[in-house]
Parts: C-alpha cells; sequence; structure tokens
C-alpha cells in the first residue's frame, strides 16, 4: 500500500541516499574538528574575565548574602545560562495612582504564585527574573507577606 500524500511506499526511508552520504560526511569534518580541539557548537558565549571573577566571588553565595550587592548588569541576570525570561512585576504606590497602597499589582501576584520549583528552567539553561521599579525594601516586605522563594 502506497501513501499517495508522499509518492512512496510504507516503510521506505524518508530520506534521500544522497542526505545520509551528507550527513555521515558533516560527522566526520565534526570529529575532525574535535580531534584537534576544537568544537564548533561549543562557547558561544565566552566567559569575560570579569564574569569569571564575579563567579569566583559569588558562585556559592546564598540569597541572604547577596542582599546589598547593588544594581545587578543584564549579563548579571542570566545568572551563567543562555536564556533569560523577564517579567516586569508591577506596582502599586502612590505615584501610579493608587494612593494609600504600597504593594504588587493582584495580576502579576497571581502570576508570581503561580511559579513552579526553578530547577525546571535552570535544566533548560533558563534562567527567570521577576523586575520591578519598586524600592527593595517594599519587594522584600511583599514578598514576605506572600510567602514568596523566588529570590528577588
Amino acid at each position: 500500500m502506497t501513501d499517495d500524500r508522499a509518492g512512496r511506499g510504507r516503510g521506505e526511508s524518508l530520506t534521500n541516499p544522497d542526505d545520509n552520504e551528507l550527513i555521515r560526511l558533516r560527522r566526520e569534518k565534526l570529529d575532525a574538528l574535535r580531534g584537534r580541539g576544537t568544537d564548533p557548537f561549543g562557547g558561544r558565549y565566552p566567559v569575560t574575565q570579569w564574569a569569571r571573577g564575579l563567579a569566583e566571588r559569588l558562585g556559592n553565595a546564598n540569597e541572604e548574602e547577596l542582599k546589598g550587592f547593588g544594581p545587578v548588569s543584564l549579563a548579571g541576570l542570566f545568572d551563567g545560562r543562555r536564556q533569560l525570561i523577564t517579567y516586569h512585576f508591577m506596582w502599586r504606590h502612590a505615584e501610579s495612582g493608587f494612593p494609600g497602597e504600597d504593594q504588587g499589582c493582584p495580576t502579576c501576584s497571581f502570576l508570581a504564585d503561580s511559579i513552579g520549583h526553578l530547577s525546571h528552567l535552570h535544566a533548560c539553561d533558563t534562567t527567570l527574573v521577576l523586575v520591578s521599579r519598586a524600592p527593595i525594601a517594599s519587594i522584600e516586605r511583599f514578598k514576605k507577606r506572600m510567602g514568596w522563594q523566588v529570590p528577588c
């Protein structure tokens, strides 16, 4: 029985024999490069001396040790991973039109409540950060009240 859409019989290879030869040649070339100590897929994001020094100083620091360390650069937000997800956590306060309030946006708070264990993202070489223009003291107070474990 043939598959009319593909124009080939069942059990026939989906690849052209020439494609298999091309794949074989590419693998040989990759093995040759690796044999010379070159990995064309590794090291796409070289570690700078600054990043290496920062990792040596702060690599094993916990959240408490990092408090008050100061502003973090964009590169620092990646935390050594290849991908970064940022979420703008909006804040309610008098300057934003909510007099008498100093707390997180209800919708943003709902999202933060729904964040699971970050190890799943870390396994995909991804860092998640929530960013806000609110003062850090307000964020930490609100985080404690909500019982969130996500680092701020």
